[in-house]
């Protein structure tokens, strides 16, 4: 079943509209070991923010502090959309700043990568960039990895 598509039908929409533990089910779903698992999971909730079915903000922002930081980190590229849509403010970016900065320095490689490459760039304008400067040290330690190509203009930027 393609629940991307799936989810769009009225009837589903409505049935987690009646059963909001469905979203709770799909929020877990965010730390699966199945990388494909948490990659539709966050697809679909992406969506029901999208088109205003979820509407409780304080999830939205739970979901920028995810445990996961895969999912984390695609909670964090979804913000500029977020607060282009007015479901987040720069108030609410700054109030979960240290979640994203946990990102900045993660022993996971990818997401640290990713995280300084993708992601820090697009939130950078509702950030103090001097607060970035105390984790450059973690930017620069990507430059011995196989990052090092793409992240090396990144940290420089810095």
């Amino acid at each position: 079943m393609d629940l991307s598509k799936e989810i769009f039908s009225s009837d589903v929409i409505d049935k987690i509209k009646d059963q909001p533990n469905l979203i709770t089910q799909l929020v877990e779903l965010l730390s699966s070991n199945d990388k494909d698992v948490k990659h539709k999971a966050w697809e679909i909730l992406q969506k029901l923010i999208e088109n205003n079915v979820i509407k409780d903000k304080n999830l939205i922002i739970d979901l920028l502090c995810y445990k996961d930081e895969g999912s984390r980190y695609r909670v964090w590229n979804f913000v500029p959309k977020m607060i282009e849509m007015k479901i987040i403010n720069e108030n609410d970016i700054k109030s979960s700043k240290q979640c994203l900065f946990q990102m900045l320095t993660t022993d996971n490689i990818d997401v640290r990568a990713l995280t300084w490459y993708s992601t820090l760039p697009q939130v950078l304008p509702y950030l103090n960039k001097d607060e970035i400067y105390q984790y450059l040290k973690y930017c620069k330690d990507l430059l011995n990895s196989s990052w090092k190509d793409i992240i090396e203009e990144t940290c420089q930027e810095f």
